[in-house]
């Protein structure tokens, strides 16, 4: 966008040259589809990172919760497994 407003302002200084403001405008669009090519891959790079983490969260959550079901159970409370012959 400032580049482009500095094509117009040399358009307007150089007094209608068409060419140097046809030279300076497709700079000027060169640099914003750059620009938004980085910001799109800047986007998905931030959207795979996220879910990278959120899985990592999850993985943790699930252990952390393993871990303390383990810690807390009551051997007395578990059921002894049954033997083949009583019944």
């Amino acid at each position: 966008v400032i580049a482009a407003l500095q094509a117009l302002y040399q358009l307007e200084a150089s007094s209608g040259n068409s060419g140097e403001f046809s030279r300076l405008l497709a700079e000027a669009l060169i640099t914003s589809a750059s620009g938004l090519a980085i910001a799109v891959m800047a986007t998905l790079a931030h959207h795979f990172l996220c879910g990278r983490v959120r899985a990592l969260v999850h993985d943790f959550e699930w252990v952390g919760h393993n871990i303390h079901e383990f810690l807390t159970v009551d051997p007395a409370t578990v059921a002894a497994p049954i033997e083949k012959g009583e019944g």
